[in-house]
């Protein structure tokens, strides 16, 4: 009896070997299956980053990028180079140029809306504006320079404002005697520039982006 149950006994665990051996089997031939298989993949992607472009531009008097300067010793009639220039620089983007040229002068100098263009030789197109305040006249000179100014032109583009300043011919030893007063006679050059993309001309650009500073131009 004893022998027959060893018998079944040694039949049950060779069974179990058995099994543990074939499970052992599929999970090899499982994991080979599963590294064997390929995968067809690719990826793309697209970063997009925006750099800002830019407008510059310089304002020269005789080549020179000066605040400020002070003619002295100056005469009637007395025409003095001044070379204003302003120039699109490297990397500007094509763009619309402008300038507002400021002259204070006391009102005994007797200068019109008119007369005080003639302090410029070969002024551009422009128009002035003039107000005073406690016997000082201050006249505004709007120009809107023709055209688009562009670097791909192939050199750098520029646009003259004036050449020569002129001290009028007419005025008296005591109107000169004002100039000896600084406040009496000034003249300041603002130089402006707009971007020309999107916009139709250099009028409409200016007083687009500076209305306060061109709201006079005409």
């Amino acid at each position: 009896m004893t022998k027959i149950k060893n018998f079944f006994k040694s039949i049950t665990n060779s069974k179990k070997k058995v099994f543990a051996l074939a499970l052992s089997v599929c999970v090899v031939v499982l994991s080979i299956a599963s590294s064997s298989i390929a995968y067809f993949t690719d990826t793309d992607t697209y970063l997009n980053t925006f750099t800002s472009g830019k407008v510059d531009i310089a304002l020269t008097i005789n080549g020179e990028d000066i605040a400020t300067f002070e003619d002295t010793g100056v005469y009637p009639g007395q025409e003095i180079p001044k070379v204003a220039v302003i120039a699109l620089q490297t990397g500007s983007q094509d763009a619309y140029l402008g300038a507002i040229i400021t002259v204070t002068a006391h009102s005994d100098l007797a200068l019109t809306e008119e007369s005080v263009k003639t302090l410029f030789s070969e002024l551009p197109s422009a128009n002035v504006k003039k107000t005073t305040e406690d016997s000082i006249d201050t006249f505004k000179i709007y120009i809107a320079c023709t055209g688009t100014y562009s670097l791909a032109d192939g050199e750098i583009p520029s646009a003259t404002i004036f050449t020569k300043l002129v001290i009028p011919s007419g005025w008296t030893n005591a109107q000169m005697t004002l100039l000896e007063t600084e406040t009496n006679f000034k003249i300041q050059v603002d130089a402006y520039a707009v971007q020309s993309e999107g916009l139709d001309d250099a009028k409409t650009a200016l007083k687009t982006a500076f209305p306060t500073e061109f709201a006079d131009l005409s």
